[in-house]
C-alpha cells in the first residue's frame, strides 16, 4: 500500500524593478537592469508580482493602467541598490504628470494592488464627467494605500460631475494604512 501526500503551497510572485531613467537590459529583473516605464512593468506582472519603485520622479502622460492583476504590489522610495531589493530611502517616488497633458496618474480596474511609499501629484482631468484625477478605482477592485500621499491633483472644468481630485472609488474597496 503507497501513501500520496500532496501540500499545496501559495505561489510566490516576481519581483520586478523599475527606475525613472531605467538600466541595463530594461528586462526588470534587477536594479542593474530595471525598465525604464512603470506601465511596461505593470503589463509584465502577474498575481503577486511586487514592483519596486527607485526613488525619482515617474513623469506620466497618461494614466498607468492596473487591469486584471491580483496581489500587486508596487513598492516606491527604494534606494535602488543591490543585493534586492535593497533598503526603503527617505526620497520619494512621485507618480506625476507631464504638464503639456490633461490625465489621471493611476487607473485601477479588477484589480487588488497594494501601493506603499508612493506620491501621486498632479493628476489634473479638465473635460465634463471626468473623476479622479490621482487614482480611480472602479469595477470590483480592492485598493490599499500604505504610507502614500496624494497631492495637488485636481478637476478644472465646469460639467456636473467632477468628483475626487485625488481619488475616486466607485465600485470597490479602498483601505488606507
Amino acid at each position: 500500500m503507497s501513501v500520496f501526500l500532496s501540500c499545496c503551497v501559495g505561489a510566490e510572485g516576481t519581483d520586478r524593478f523599475v527606475t525613472p531613467t531605467g538600466a541595463g537590459t530594461l528586462s526588470g529583473s534587477d536594479w542593474a537592469n530595471a525598465y525604464s516605464n512603470l506601465q511596461e512593468a505593470v503589463n509584465a506582472s502577474g498575481t503577486g508580482d511586487t514592483l519596486y519603485l527607485r526613488y525619482g520622479d515617474y513623469v506620466r502622460s497618461n494614466a498607468v493602467v492596473i487591469t486584471g492583476k491580483a496581489n500587486m504590489r508596487i513598492v516606491g522610495a527604494m534606494a535602488g541598490t543591490a543585493p534586492e531589493p535593497g533598503p526603503p530611502t527617505t526620497q520619494p517616488t512621485v507618480l506625476t504628470r507631464n504638464p503639456a497633458f490633461a490625465t489621471r496618474l493611476v487607473q485601477v480596474s479588477a484589480s487588488t494592488p497594494t501601493l506603499e511609499r508612493v506620491v501621486i501629484s498632479g493628476g489634473f482631468l479638465n473635460t465634463a464627467e471626468e473623476i479622479g484625477a490621482g487614482i480611480r478605482a472602479t469595477a470590483g477592485s480592492a485598493v490599499t494605500l500604505t504610507n502614500c500621499t496624494l497631492q495637488n491633483n485636481r478637476i478644472q472644468h465646469t460639467g456636473w460631475m467632477e468628483e475626487g481630485a485625488g481619488l475616486y472609488c466607485a465600485g470597490g474597496r479602498l483601505r488606507i494604512d
